[in-house]
């Protein structure tokens, strides 16, 4: 966590951003939609409870203050319970590795 109270971006899973390897670009870079993203739970009593023991801040975030260019999608596999914060249409990884870095303003600490 930022002394600002913010998550720190990164690109590990205890900071804001994601790994490449975890998402899969495309040969020019690219990311889509629709293939995964930023995991998230969709409420606090769906979080992993590994997060909770290992005593790792948890942010919170009201995905309809998301830019244009991100979306919450619920996870198939996972109703209920797991989801993800993806890019809203095809963009470079590197980009949508910053919108991930940008919306750290609007997570809160719980």
């Amino acid at each position: 966590m930022q002394a600002n109270g913010q998550p720190e971006p990164g690109m590990s899973m205890r900071t804001l951003g994601i790994r490449a390897r975890d998402l899969h670009p495309r040969l020019d870079g690219t990311v889509d939609p629709q293939q995964g993203g930023l995991s998230v739970s969709p409420t606090i009593e769906t979080l992993p409870r590994a997060a909770n023991i290992k005593g790792d801040p948890i942010f919170q975030l009201d995905t309809e203050h998301l830019s244009d260019e991100l979306v919450y999608r619920e996870d198939p596999d996972m109703s209920g319970e797991h989801g993800f914060i993806e890019p809203a249409y095809p963009m470079k990884y590197e980009y949508y590795q910053r919108l991930l870095y940008a919306s750290s303003e609007l997570w809160a600490h719980v």
